[in-house]
Order: structure tokens, then sequence, then C-alpha cells
């Protein structure tokens, strides 16, 4: 569409990538500053399921949620 190719075009990345980097910041600042558990954040962002989400947030971070709050 239109507005995808206008996203592209201004920001470099498309809107997918910018909406899964935006639920991957979200996630870490939960991660680091509450006692959440991963499935909870998983869903608070809007993920069907934990296992998706812990894909995704490996896509991103080259780590698991559990792995990223342990070193943070």
């Amino acid at each position: 569409s239109a507005l995808q190719h206008r996203f592209k075009k201004e920001t470099g990345r498309s809107i997918s990538d910018a909406v899964l980097s935006y639920k991957i910041d979200k996630a870490c600042f939960f991660l680091r500053y509450t006692k959440l558990p991963c499935t909870a954040i998983a869903f608070k962002l809007g993920y069907g399921s934990q296992s998706y989400f812990n894909r995704q947030f490996r896509k991103v971070c080259g780590m698991t949620p559990s792995e990223y709050r342990s070193v943070s």
C-alpha cells in the first residue's frame, strides 16, 4: 500500500519491523524494571504465545527473555 511504501522510504524499514522493534524495546523495559513473569509480558505486548514471543525476542536481542533478565 501507499502507507507501507511511504513509511519504508522515510524510515528505511518496514512497518512490521518498526512494530517488532517497539514491542521488544517495551519487553526489555518490563524485564529490567519489573518482576512480571515472561508469560505476562508476552501477553501484555500482544503475543498469543510465550514461544512466539521467545522466538521474536531472540531474533532481535540474540538471547531469550529469561537470559536477558538475568544479565540486566
